[in-house]
């Protein structure tokens, strides 16, 4: 436990002492304390401070060592009583971001606090009045209640209270409101940091502290970054770079190119979009560097699948659409069951599947059908055909990017990479039925992505005939799950070599669709 004054935990001269005064009393081993002690300041970045007198040492660092000297007994909760009450804001922020990286680690933090802000920054909120459990859920669930918050005395955080006030003057303002934190002003300079929110699908970033720092840019220097730059990476006067915890490319066939920053083309455009209006909103006709970073983007990194994919030094930002979309596995399965149910209840009794974004562009883009008719079923394909016969439709068109929809030639219907990841073995396989080398074969299952598997087949001169025997075993796998009620096809394709392969159905089955589709 974490008081709210460190002076009444603290019982040491020396920091590393105070440190190791609890392993020492749970009987713990001379060398194993040395290395807590070590190991504890380090993650609340006091390590520097170890030999110092704690009596010498700010309001927010006294903290920290409290938070170090709990952390050092290796338990699984902390429980923290109002750790930032007696702290200026700087070094509220301080002992928050321990939180949040101790809780990262896999410790799980109980923080007892009256300030709203370190409340939204949660997972989960009780609200307690007079020992009685008011209110429980998610931030954003607990502060759309602010008047009940306000009948218990209770705040909220400065921008839902603004969002508050402005509602009740009849301006429309969004329910889900990010709490800026961490802002800094300067001359010709702001940056500050929302704390990413990963829905109900939480991964390893969530809850990490996105930073973004603007400053105005000369005319000559924003001419030095024009040149040479693609259309698409200067949007008139805003210049995006990537900073501290963003990784790099370092492999062929992700979507920016080796040595750049691994933040795709919408994320881009948005960011850009964004500053360019407020820049005209403002009157101001000068260039802007906008620069993108994450404290801790490098460590977190490492436990993603980003080596992996060859982007190296830190995190990737992604997305399509900049909202988070429910992702969990029941509330996806039955949003999916639910949009098809739709789909079938208005008469669509064959419709398109794919598994995101990527499949509805190729819809439309390429193929010409409208992706109105399309169900999207993220990495879930075996239930998406579950559902189907479920629902009794009559058929169901798959359309997919290699990356994922290779891996149905194996019979695998959840396509996460955490699931299985037999991309190249697949491919390997079929290359070596099509008569491939063996140096062939350790080239690919050395590829990283599809993309580099798909160079080397075409090189090779084998690329139609791999494609065909994968067809048919997707084909045969899919046909397998539906059973004997349900028509169903496929259609993989690369953003690079487009259309790859169709099973037998497939153009009848879209045939069939855009005919349902016109009546409807």
């Amino acid at each position: 436990m974490v008081f709210q004054n460190p002076d009444n935990q603290i019982v040491s001269s020396v920091v590393e002492d105070d440190v190791a005064f609890g392993p020492e009393n749970l009987g713990v081993d001379p060398q194993e304390i040395r290395k807590r002690v070590d190991d504890a300041l380090k993650s609340v970045e006091m390590y520097e401070f170890r030999r110092k007198a704690p009596h010498l040492l700010s309001g927010g660092q006294k903290q920290r060592i409290a938070i170090a000297g709990a952390v050092a007994m290796e338990p699984e909760c902390i429980v923290f009583d109002e750790p930032t009450a007696m702290l200026d804001p700087r070094g509220r922020r301080e002992v928050m971001n321990v939180i949040h990286r101790l809780n990262q680690k896999g410790i799980t933090a109980l923080l007892i606090t009256h300030f709203m802000e370190e409340a939204a920054e949660a997972d989960k909120v009780i609200v307690l009045d007079q020992g009685e459990v008011k209110m429980t859920g998610t931030p954003l669930e607990i502060f759309r209640r602010a008047e009940e918050l306000k009948a218990l005395s209770l705040g909220v955080p400065p921008a839902v209270d603004l969002a508050y006030r402005l509602r009740e003057r009849g301006i429309e303002v969004p329910q889900d409101l990010l709490e800026v934190e961490d802002i800094v002003k300067e001359n010709n300079y702001v940056s500050c940091a929302i704390r990413k929110d990963s829905g109900d699908d939480p991964d390893v970033t969530n809850g990490i502290l996105v930073y973004a720092g603007v400053s105005f840019v000369s005319d000559d220097l924003e001419q030095d970054n024009r040149e040479g730059r693609a259309e698409d990476e200067t949007i008139r006067h805003v210049i995006l770079e990537a900073g501290e915890g963003i990784g790099r490319v370092t492999q062929k066939g992700l979507e920016q190119s080796i040595g750049d920053p691994a933040i795709n083309l919408v994320p881009r455009r948005m960011i850009r979009d964004a500053v360019e209006e407020e820049l005209q909103k403002a009157g101001i006709d000068c260039g802007v560097r906008v620069m993108i970073w994450v404290p801790d983007g490098a460590e977190i990194a490492r436990k993603t699948f980003n080596p992996k994919l060859g982007i190296e030094g830190g995190i990737s930002i992604l997305g399509t659409t900049g909202i988070v979309e429910p992702m969990s596995e029941k509330a996806l399965t039955d949003t999916i069951f639910v949009e098809m149910k739709v789909r079938r209840e208005n008469g669509m009794d064959y419709c398109y599947v794919v598994p995101g974004n990527y499949g509805s562009d190729f819809l439309h883009d390429t193929l010409g059908y409208q992706e109105d008719a399309a169900v999207k079923c993220s990495n879930y394909v075996g239930e998406v055909i579950d559902d189907a016969v479920r629902l009794q439709m009559k058929g169901i068109l798959l359309v997919g990017h290699i990356g994922k929809f290779i891996k149905l030639a194996a019979g695998i219907m959840n396509t996460h990479s955490r699931q299985a990841d037999g991309r190249m073995e697949i491919l390997a396989a079929h290359a070596a039925m099509a008569g491939g080398s063996r140096e062939l074969i350790r080239q690919l299952m050395e590829c990283i992505t599809t993309t580099a598997a798909l160079e080397l087949l075409e090189k090779e001169g084998i690329l139609k005939e791999v494609m065909s025997t994968v067809m048919i075993k997707i084909e045969e796998h899919l046909k397998h799950r539906a059973g004997d009620g349900l028509e169903i096809g496929a259609v993989m394709f690369s953003k690079e070599m487009g259309i790859l392969g169709k099973t037998s159905d497939a153009d009848r089955l879209a045939q069939k669709i855009q005919s349902r589709k016109k009546k409807v």
